[in-house]
């Protein structure tokens, strides 16, 4: 039997075989109710990944002079995505090493377990995690240029590009 419309005949004849085939009408009806079915979200794992929030300085001349001294005296203030962040680096009593102290605001309070990492280029230079009030502490920082993560379970915020001298 043919149509008598102006569809191609490719696709008649396609739709002539699904008709008549009953492993192919078994197929495009396990298809269709597949597509049908609602996606399932990403697991929390995944969504860290794929939701990454870079920092913006708030009222510091640049990300580089921020925690150098500046007119902050070594605070550092950030925002993103309805959170605040505040970072100060302190001198340790007769070392080149500093400490570096941080406070991170938001809607909700961060879980304890929540990580941070501090990296000098790409090498992992050390970790600590936030407690219940969203501070933490990295002891032993030496002079250098770092980039910040914070891992929370929806996001990792990101501070870009700082240095401490």
């Amino acid at each position: 039997m043919r149509w008598a419309c102006s569809v191609p005949e490719e696709v008649v004849a396609v739709a002539e075989h699904l008709i008549e085939c009953p492993h192919c009408a078994e197929e495009r009806r396990r298809f269709a109710a597949f597509l049908a079915e609602p996606d399932e979200p990403p697991q929390p794992a995944v969504a860290r990944l794929l939701r990454r929030l870079f920092a913006q300085p708030v009222s510091s001349p640049s990300p580089a002079m921020a925690l150098r001294g500046g007119e902050d005296g070594g605070t550092s203030r950030y925002c993103v995505d309805g959170y605040a962040l505040t970072l100060s680096v302190q001198q340790v009593a007769g070392r080149a090493e500093r400490v570096l102290i941080g406070l991170l605001l938001g809607d909700q309070p961060p879980a304890a377990a929540e990580r941070v990492r501090l990296y000098a280029g790409e090498r992992l230079a050390q970790t600590g995690a936030l407690d219940e009030l969203g501070s933490f502490v990295l002891d032993d920082v030496p002079a250098g240029e770092y980039r910040l993560e914070l891992a929370l379970p929806d996001a990792v915020i990101v501070v870009d590009a700082f240095g401490v001298a």
